[in-house]
């Protein structure tokens, strides 16, 4: 995951084609009634969904349950055919879940902070503008991969994002806990930041399955070509 939003996964595209021709030679074994080849198939299948699965993102997770839906089409078929052995024991005994998405989802519900390792210790540390500028220009960045419409001259400039979004990041500040004379004391981008780190936050907590892109949303098109705010 260090790769971040970057991250490539080339294997998974085969690894499913794979999986599509241990069914077809399933299918040829059942229809010669050749089950316990046909069973060697489907364990097959099956541990390769198993080991494809256990990774740390929901993509690879759902590359997984598809080869596992393949794989159980063929289990349908077989024991439905006349003459095939009985495998209610066999399947019973498979992990419930089969596949666990947990892991992923905990991973990707703190994908942000992977992303933008300085994010995640704003209420404690201050940011140098620098800083600030660095993870804007990132944010800035990725929003306008999620455009269709041209960024106009300035759109992303941070001291410009910092100043248009301070009223509304200083309104939320004081009616979520900090007092006045804390927001005063930090610099107007910190500030601005802590507000959209903790609108992501609350998206966390609404159990947003896109959290991470609420916040680069909400803190970057939004002062881009559209205008709209994206915000929770």
């Amino acid at each position: 995951m260090s790769e971040g939003l970057n991250l490539q996964i080339p294997e998974a595209g085969p690894m499913r084609d794979i999986v599509r021709y241990m069914a077809v030679q399933a299918r040829i074994q059942i229809a010669e009634r050749n089950f316990e080849a046909a069973i060697r198939s489907l364990q097959t299948g099956f541990a390769m969904t198993d080991h494809v699965a256990d990774g740390s993102t929901l993509i690879i997770n759902l590359v997984g349950i598809a080869m596992g839906d393949v794989a159980v089409k063929r289990v349908e078929e077989l024991i439905q055919t006349p003459g095939a052995p009985n495998l209610y024991w066999a399947l019973t005994g498979l992990p419930h879940p089969f596949i666990d998405v947990r892991k992923s989802m905990e991973q990707e519900s703190r994908f942000l902070y992977l992303v933008f390792p300085s994010l995640a210790d704003l209420e404690t540390k201050t940011l140098t503008q620098s800083q600030y500028q660095s993870v804007i220009k990132e944010i800035a960045q990725i929003a306008e991969t999620m455009m269709t419409d041209p960024v106009p001259a300035g759109g992303n400039d941070p001291d410009e994002i910092a100043k248009a979004d301070y009223p509304e990041a200083k309104q939320y500040l004081l009616t979520h806990g900090k007092t006045l004379k804390q927001i005063e004391a930090l610099p107007d981008y910190q500030a601005v930041l802590l507000y959209h780190v903790r609108m992501y936050e609350q998206g966390r907590g609404y159990g947003c399955e896109n959290a991470q892109a609420n916040m680069v949303l909400s803190y970057g098109v939004r002062h881009m070509a559209t205008g709209f705010h994206f915000g929770w």
